[in-house]
C-alpha cells in the first residue's frame, strides 16, 4: 500500500487524503503562479520588445513542460520522502476533548467553548451538527442527544 498524503482543505477546514491529481493541480498553480511573476518582472527591465516577446515565449515554453502530468508525476515521485512526515497520521483526529461540527466549528468538551477549526486541530471529518451556545445544564442534553449510549455520554461529560 502506498503513502497517503494530506492536504489541508481551506474552506472546510479540514485535512484530506490528496490525490496525484490534487497534487499536480497544486504544482500547476505554483509553476503557472511562478510564470506571471516572471513575466511581470522581466517587463520591468527589458525595454527591447523582441527580447521580451522571446522571454515570453521561453517561459510559455516552460509553463506548458511544468504543467505536463509526467513531469508533475516526476515531481511528485522525487519529492515523495520530503512530503512525507512519519507520525502525521497519529496527529489526525487525536484531541479527544474537541469534537469537530459543522460550520468549521470546533466544541472544547473540557470548557464547553466553540471556536473555528484550525489546521493544527487535524480533523477529517465532522459531526453534521450546527451546536448553538446553550445554558449549562443543557449541554448534559446535548451531548445524550449526540451520543445513543449514555454510558459514553457520561464519559465525554467527564473529559
Amino acid at each position: 500500500m502506498g503513502k497517503k498524503f494530506y492536504v489541508y482543505n481551506k474552506n472546510k477546514k479540514l485535512w484530506i487524503i490528496s490525490t496525484n491529481s490534487m497534487i499536480c493541480e497544486m504544482v500547476s498553480k505554483f509553476f503557472i503562479q511562478s510564470h506571471f511573476f516572471c513575466l511581470k518582472s522581466i517587463k520591468k527591465f527589458i525595454l527591447d520588445k523582441e527580447l521580451m516577446e522571446k522571454k515570453r515565449a521561453y517561459l510559455y515554453k516552460l509553463k506548458k513542460k511544468f504543467t505536463t502530468v509526467t513531469f508533475l508525476k516526476t515531481i511528485i515521485s522525487v519529492s515523495n520522502d520530503h512530503l512525507y512526515e512519519e507520525d502525521f497520521i497519529f496527529k489526525l483526529n487525536n484531541i479527544p476533548h474537541l469534537l469537530p461540527i459543522k460550520n468549521g466549528n470546533v466544541i472544547n468538551l473540557k470548557t464547553k467553548e466553540i471556536r473555528q477549526r484550525t489546521y493544527e486541530d487535524y480533523f477529517t471529518d465532522f459531526i453534521n451538527y450546527d451546536y448553538k451556545p446553550i445554558e449549562n445544564n443543557k449541554f448534559t442534553v446535548f451531548i445524550n442527544d449526540l451520543l445513543a449510549d449514555k454510558d459514553y455520554a457520561n464519559y465525554f461529560q467527564k473529559i
